[in-house]
């Protein structure tokens, strides 16, 4: 990532959060961090990200900091200068297409073919 801030510095550069997650159950594991860290990772505005941000400092400020280190600016939703179509946003592309493509074929081996369920899903 770093190297793409150099060439490309005035570009929103974004990390995924499943990746981000994946790092910080390393060190803080259970289902409390994992709870907390979506909860941020899916604040919407400037204002609550500080405030789950708060809540994890409060149980475990080595945590908060992990987190904070990771420069919050380019995983958390509520950063994003563009509008999200779609909240899967720790998911790649490919992961989503492939998700609707098994629905269909799904469909299309058990009804006949159905390609109108790649237009409408």
């Amino acid at each position: 990532m770093e190297a793409a801030k150099v060439v490309l510095p005035h570009v929103e550069h974004r990390q995924y959060a499943i990746h981000v997650y994946a790092n910080f159950r390393k060190v803080f594991s259970g289902i409390e961090f994992k709870k907390m860290f979506w909860i941020v990772f899916k604040s919407t505005v400037e204002g609550d990200f500080k405030l789950n941000m708060e809540n994890i400092r409060e149980v475990n400020l080595v945590a908060y900091n992990h987190l904070m280190a990771r420069e919050p600016k380019s995983w958390c939703m509520g950063f994003y200068k563009g509008r999200i179509a779609y909240e899967a946003v720790e998911n790649g592309i490919e992961k989503c297409f492939n998700v609707i493509i098994l629905e269909v074929r799904d469909g299309f081996y058990s009804y006949g073919v159905n390609l109108e369920g790649i237009y409408y899903t």
